[in-house]
């Protein structure tokens, strides 16, 4: 997308988000449904799924180089009118103005190393394709929590933000009513005023993050931009505890990537294929049966049909090819030795991922259990402040203040289940968790 056409995107998700009559007609979708529809209509899945099959196909071809093989074979030829000789007094056709002839071979290998290896090498790269497939599914259920759970955060931060305009407007009118009658001075109800700039200022760039991020997940879930939805659900829902330690977590990891498993599948079709190819020095074996039917192309009659049939044993070796075999083979060996490198970075990577998330999660969830308690002592601070302001031993300003308090503690509490939440789900994904609909509702 073109840079000077996504504030238009933006402004028209926007638009099409909180317009009345859009509002009345959205379906509500929650967490479980967004993966449904992203396992289904995202492109990267789609594209991953077509290598799968591709690779399906592949060991179907390699299939058939071990099955029998069958070729029929026909021929009709008019030669037009051949000249008639006489032969004491006889005459015939050299040759027949038609012939026709049939024939069907049949041949099976009985011994090659290198269809056998082939084979092999075949089902493995099968098995590291569905191995992919499952990884980019991660992968996008990763993203989709991720895009999910910022809708979720910057809707809170909008409604607080909201509040907050909406009772420092409160808050002017009421300073602007005490100045009238002179409890108030201007200069107090400038600066709420100021407040009230501010806020609006934040409340807008909020709901700009949320449109941008509605664009980005309807994207990831392979839907049009301007798709009538909501998503439904709170943070606090999704902050679930995760219940491995660190050591449990790197040995699932470990075993259950499926990136490792395609990595693996890599390296033994690599080892298959070298094999291959160090096969076809030894000999290759095959059995074969023909069967022909033909009308005669000789001196008598033309019509009448012969058949014959044969079969036999054939063996067929190598002795010099110039060492291009011997070439090919250390090829395929250098292929093996990559294939074992790249599984080695991948695992030491993948550790890496696991420490990393396991480290942010938790770093996340004492950040959520400050921000709670923060809450807690805003709350109470707003409520001795209304209390004070009551009795008139507060000015309005300090009201404003410890209100401000209780609105910047109420969104960091939001954006520490949000960050708890996004760790939380990228932990799943580095330990290769399975993605599923029920365990969303656990």
């Amino acid at each position: 997308m073109t840079p000077n056409r996504w504030p238009i995107m933006v402004v028209a998700a926007w638009m099409a988000l909180y317009s009345p009559a859009a509002a009345e007609n959205q379906k509500a979708l929650t967490l479980d449904q967004c993966l449904a529809i992203a396992m289904d209509n995202n492109s990267q899945i789609s594209l991953a799924a077509q290598t799968r099959e591709k690779a399906e196909l592949t060991k179907a071809e390699a299939l058939g180089k071990a099955l029998p093989d069958l070729d029929l074979r026909a021929s009709y030829t008019r030669a037009g009118k051949n000249p008639e000789v006489e032969f004491f007094g006889t005459k015939f056709k050299l040759a027949p103005d038609e012939a026709f002839q049939a024939q069907a071979t049949l041949t099976q290998y009985l011994y090659s190393g290198a269809v056998s290896s082939g084979y092999k090498a075949s089902r493995l790269l099968l098995v590291a394709a569905g191995g992919m497939e499952s990884a980019w599914r991660r992968d996008v259920a990763a993203q989709v929590k991720t895009g999910f759970y910022t809708l979720l955060f910057t809707r809170e931060v909008i409604l607080t933000e909201r509040q907050s305009v909406d009772q420092i407007a409160s808050h002017i009118k009421d300073s602007m009513d005490r100045e009238a009658v002179g409890l108030n001075t201007k200069y107090d109800t400038m600066r709420l005023e100021t407040r009230l700039a501010e806020e609006k200022h934040n409340l807008i760039e909020a709901q700009n993050i949320h449109a941008r991020a509605r664009l980005a997940l309807l994207n990831l879930m392979g839907l049009d931009p301007l798709s009538p939805v909501s998503f439904q659900g709170s943070l606090e829902q999704m902050a679930r505890p995760f219940g491995q330690t660190l050591e449990q977590a790197l040995a699932s990891a470990l075993e259950s990537r499926p990136e490792l498993g395609a990595a693996r599948a890599r390296l033994e079709a690599a080892k298959e294929i070298a094999q291959a190819v160090q096969s076809e020095q030894y000999p290759t074996i095959s059995a074969f049966g023909a069967y022909q039917v033909a009308n005669n192309v000789g001196i008598g009659d033309s019509d009448t049909l012969f058949d014959q049939w044969n079969v036999g044993l054939r063996m067929e070796m190598n002795l010099f090819d110039g060492r291009e075999r011997a070439s090919r083979r250390r090829q395929r060996l250098v292929d093996m030795e990559m294939e074992k490198i790249r599984l080695q970075e991948l695992e030491r990577s993948v550790k890496i991922d696991v420490k990393l998330a396991f480290d942010e999660m938790h770093r996340a969830l004492e950040f959520t259990m400050s921000q709670s308690k923060s809450v807690k002592y805003a709350e109470e601070t707003y409520r001795i402040a209304m209390v004070n302001r009551q009795e008139g031993v507060m000015t309005q300003l300090e009201l404003l203040d410890a209100q401000m308090a209780l609105t910047r503690a109420g969104i960091n509490y939001q954006k520490s289940l949000f960050e708890y939440a996004t760790a939380r789900a990228m932990l799943q994904r580095a330990i290769g968790e399975d993605i599923s609909i029920a365990e969303e509702k656990k």
